[in-house]
């Protein structure tokens, strides 16, 4: 099955990522367009929302009485730390990332099916 490689990088700073959903802000946008089937979506600050094919994890932004919270950000945490971005910081209603830094330099590459 053919991979295409995609520069650039992934954000959470004002989104609600989970243990299976990423923002990808391609280096240069036009690589989406190679992509087959759906057109990526991007939104005005030009990142496409990134589903991570065979997982289903538990939902942050649910609230609490329909998917167990705790569960929910183990798998948003080991997600993010996978990706290298670490001291997350959510808002009051731990629905929204409003701080997060990087342990290493810039991840250069997402790789997608084709």
């Amino acid at each position: 099955m053919p991979f295409r490689v995609i520069a650039g990088r992934f954000f959470c700073v004002n989104y609600s990522p989970d243990g299976d959903t990423i923002r990808f802000g391609p280096d240069n946008l036009s690589d989406l367009n190679h992509l087959d089937g759906v057109p990526a979506e991007v939104n005005r600050r030009d990142h496409a929302s990134i589903r991570l094919e065979g997982i289903d994890a538990l939902e942050t932004h649910y609230e609490r009485r329909h998917q167990p919270l705790e569960l929910a950000l183990r798998a948003h945490e080991e997600l993010l730390g996978f990706l290298g971005i670490r001291n997350v910081v959510w808002d009051a209603g731990q629905s929204n990332v409003v701080l997060a830094g990087r342990w290493r330099p810039r991840l250069h590459h997402c790789q997608v099916e084709r």
